[in-house]
């Protein structure tokens, strides 16, 4: 599923982050980060977790730009995708 590379370069110029804070935060290189968001992106979960924790993304959020949408059944993925490292 493609991540919402607009809606997430939104977020990201809403919270005043650079792409270079954002690659520190999750451990990977600046390029590596602006490649990913021109491709349409994929993130590892560690990854996302990082960003939602960074940024911040609410829940809600994350899963509108890496899962597609909201979703009412989410609150178990989500409470996994926030706590399991």
């Amino acid at each position: 599923m493609a991540v919402d590379i607009r809606l997430l370069k939104a977020k990201l110029k809403y919270h005043s982050k650079t792409y270079y804070e954002v690659a520190q935060a999750i451990g990977i290189n600046r390029d590596t980060f602006t490649r990913r968001l021109e491709d349409g992106g994929s993130f590892r979960v560690r990854e996302v977790q990082a960003m939602m924790e960074h940024i911040p993304l609410t829940r809600d959020e994350t899963w509108e730009i890496f899962f597609g949408g909201v979703n009412d059944g989410f609150e178990r993925a989500a409470s996994c995708v926030c706590s399991c490292s």
